[in-house]
């Protein structure tokens, strides 16, 4: 007995290393996954996905890398934004154009919190703090995007080069390159799209593209781009390839 007692005072040693492993092991448990809500509607995101978004809605929370100013932009709804980004987003907010429209945006200190997404680049993201703030849809592009969805959260990515190719899109009766599919009309009409109908008001992108459609004919019928004989240099400043191809495009059009 003696001996056998000496024995297991000399293995407590192991007793601390035992009691790390257990807990090691807690790290391998399998990912949880959410269920699909009971009450939901479903959302196509750019990259083709369906999204199921539960219903009543609880707003729509920035993933990076999308912006809050490209989300005010497409849907005018600032009512519906429960976590538009961290500290330095919210810099970056304070030196656009859109916050002088959306002054309430900016001042809303709980829209803008640090710790939601801390490494963006890990594939290990805090879920527990994304559940926290619990909204009805998370908008992204690429990062943790994967992962999200890889445990049932709703994630919905809006701009049109964001994962897959996407079809080209143009006005009618504009007989655009190819390449611009991936510029101008294919990234922006594709944005307003998923958008609106996530924000559940799909007229606001019919309206906004005719609208557009109808500028871009008013243009080209008021340049006759057709009839110039002198072409223009053009030169880019601060704006998109899609524009530049077009400008260029429209002034080596000839009958």
């Amino acid at each position: 007995m003696k001996f056998f007692d000496a024995h297991s005072r000399e293995l407590l040693w192991v007793a601390p290393f035992l009691c790390i492993a257990i807990i090691a092991s807690g790290l391998l448990r399998p990912r949880p996954h959410f269920p699909i809500p009971a009450q939901s509607r479903t959302v196509v995101s750019s990259d083709g996905v369906a999204v199921r978004v539960a219903l009543p809605f609880r707003g729509v929370a920035m993933s990076p890398p999308v912006s809050v100013d490209s989300y005010l932009e497409d849907t005018r709804s600032p009512q519906l934004l429960e976590y538009a980004g961290d500290s330095k987003a919210r810099q970056d907010f304070s030196k656009s154009l859109l916050r002088r429209l959306y002054p309430e945006v900016w001042s809303n200190d709980r829209l803008w919190r640090s710790g939601v997404f801390q490494n963006t680049a890990s594939p290990y993201i805090e879920l527990e703090a994304l559940l926290a703030h619990n909204p009805g849809v998370y908008l992204g592009c690429g990062g943790p995007e994967t992962l999200m969805r890889g445990v049932g959260l709703p994630v919905v990515s809006s701009w049109g080069s964001c994962g897959g190719r996407q079809k080209p899109v143009s006005c009618p009766g504009l007989k655009a390159p190819p390449y611009w599919s991936y510029y101008s009309e294919g990234v922006f009409f594709t944005s307003l799209r998923v958008t609106s109908d996530l924000v559940g008001n799909p007229e606001l992108a019919k309206a906004r593209m005719t609208s557009y459609c109808r500028a871009i004919a008013d243009l080209e019928n008021e340049l006759q781009p057709q009839t110039l004989e002198y072409r223009p240099r053009v030169l880019m400043v601060g704006q998109y390839k899609g524009d530049f191809a077009r400008a260029a495009w429209w002034m080596s059009r000839r009958s």
